[in-house]
């Protein structure tokens, strides 16, 4: 939109030193960044130079953002799933002000693993059964694994739930 800037962040932090660290940074966000999802990647690097990253998404949204009013039921997913099976994901969505999309991202918690995206579209809908069935591939590394729901309203309200659940072999 008219004013707002293309924004980007790359930051080197060397402050974080030893075997393990707790990374606690704030970052601020330009007002007239462009409004929408970005995806942030922190990688570490070791003293050895390996290196490890792992991402996520947010969403940028303007000072009238209403994240309540969106309302996301705890999300239902099996506890266990096995490789080259089907998973059933369950929530009770609603927005006051419409629901124009939901995405849903898994990823593994290792980093390394079986990643999936979606996304669905609405029109006119207010309160959505959300009843999904994914296959998962018969190749899916099994570990712990990261399932999050991301809904944006007609106005532009964000609002995100997340569960966890395993892929066995």
């Amino acid at each position: 939109a008219e004013g707002e800037i293309e924004w980007t962040f790359d930051e080197t932090y060397d402050d974080y030193s030893g075997t393990s660290a707790e990374f606690h940074e704030h970052i601020d966000v330009p007002a007239n960044a462009a409004l929408g999802e970005y995806h942030i990647t922190i990688t570490v690097i070791d003293a050895e130079g390996n290196s490890y990253s792992e991402g996520s998404h947010f969403h940028v949204t303007d000072e009238d953002n209403d994240a309540e009013a969106i309302t996301i039921s705890e999300i239902t997913v099996d506890e266990n799933v096995a490789a080259g099976e089907e998973m059933h994901v369950d929530a009770e969505i609603a927005g006051e002000h419409g629901i124009e999309n939901l995405e849903i991202h898994i990823h593994s918690e290792d980093g390394e693993g079986w990643e999936f995206e979606q996304s669905y579209t609405y029109e006119d809908e207010t309160a959505i059964d959300f009843h999904e069935h994914f296959d998962v591939p018969a190749d899916a590394a099994a570990g712990e694994y990261h399932l999050s729901l991301e809904v944006t309203d007609h106005d532009g309200n964000v609002a995100s739930a997340d569960v966890h659940f395993n892929i066995t072999e």
